[in-house]
């Protein structure tokens, strides 16, 4: 933190502003320094109790502290509220004879009546319910179609769900033999690539040596 100063700064004449920060701050005479969070003096900070040893000097060094107020005091086990009630020890517990006696009023009554239905509830029917006479009519031809699976045509080539629409459309013999016009063929030519296009490179290239 020493480090040498030009002969020119020593001579040179502090201004009022140098002299002003030069000054030492000033304390309040309100100031008190951080209280410890134990108030200890410097001699039982240094206190420590002697060593205990055996009678063959083998046991190990041990240090015992004197006991502090405030330590004894955040050792204690916290405290119940003053309104604090334990639970019951069973959930049968004794009713006072004088509870029994009370002649219950007619609010209490009402208040101890079970809650009425709606008359327009309904229970949930069954989704399994069938008419009792379900077993004794004969279907008709429209239930029966309706009740038959469903089937799929497929074709030779590959079967049907490999296709986007399963029925394959028929070609007519004249729809063969058409000429197709010079815009069909135009439409009907490979799209070709952009002038500019650049094939992606290879995977592995060779390095130059």
């Amino acid at each position: 933190p020493i480090w040498p100063v030009k002969n020119l700064t020593t001579k040179s004449l502090a201004t009022e502003r140098v002299n002003e920060l030069a000054k030492p701050k000033y304390v309040s005479e309100k100031w008190e320094p951080d209280r410890s969070f134990i108030d200890l003096s410097f001699s039982t900070q240094l206190k420590f109790a002697q060593r205990q040893s055996s009678d063959d000097n083998t046991s190990k060094k041990k240090i015992h502290l004197d006991a502090i107020p405030r330590f004894m005091y955040l050792s204690e086990p916290k405290a119940y509220h003053k309104d604090y009630e334990p639970n019951r020890p069973s959930p049968i517990w004794p009713v006072p004879e004088s509870a029994m006696k009370v002649v219950t009023t007619q609010k209490t009554r009402e208040l101890a009546q079970p809650r009425v239905v709606n008359k327009d509830w309904k229970q949930d029917r069954s989704p399994y319910s069938e008419a009792s006479v379900g077993p004794n009519v004969p279907p008709s031809f429209r239930l029966q179609k309706l009740a038959e699976p469903k089937t799929y045509s497929s074709t030779s080539e590959r079967p049907a769900y490999m296709f986007d629409n399963q029925y394959v459309t028929q070609v007519s013999p004249a729809a063969k033999y058409v000429t197709a016009t010079p815009r069909l063929v135009e439409l009907s030519k490979p799209k070709g690539t952009h002038k500019d296009f650049v094939q992606n490179k290879p995977m592995e290239q060779p390095v130059s040596p």
